[in-house]
């Protein structure tokens, strides 16, 4: 009997795993720079160059289903795959110091969900996830 019920609990733990799993896919399925560009409310927009490369960062509240959606983007025709990796990582990460000078805003996770590219940019979609914060009266 304590077999039967051991193996009931595991197929079930096993089919919530893999419920939630394609849960979490779908949650990003959405989001391209299209659907993006005509859905979402910019929040904040910012552009640079980095030796000749040229970025552009930008952030969405709750955009697509993400409470807090940024978008690297990075030009392609200046840089190789590389580049533009490092390049998209060193502006997530200045960004997201910018974002610390809050300090009531806590960030817990920087979470990388998607990457699309064009003709002219490459476009790393990144889920930032804060921590809750509750006023106390």
């Amino acid at each position: 009997m304590k077999k039967i019920i051991i193996s009931f609990l595991s197929v079930v733990f096993m089919a919530s795993c893999v419920t939630t799993q394609v849960n979490q896919i779908n949650k990003y399925s959405k989001i391209t720079v299209e659907n993006v560009k005509n859905t979402c409310d910019l929040e904040e927009n910012w552009k640079g160059e980095i030796l000749g490369v040229t970025t552009q960062i930008v952030r969405f509240n709750n955009c697509l289903g993400v409470r807090t959606l940024v978008a690297v983007l990075v030009d392609i025709d200046t840089s190789t795959k590389e580049i533009r990796n490092s390049s998209a990582n060193l502006i997530l990460n200045h960004f997201v110091e910018y974002l610390k000078r809050d300090k009531a805003a806590k960030i817990l996770a920087v979470k990388k969900v998607k990457e699309e590219k064009n003709d002219i940019w490459a476009t790393f979609f990144y889920e930032i996830t804060f921590q809750e914060t509750r006023d106390k009266k």
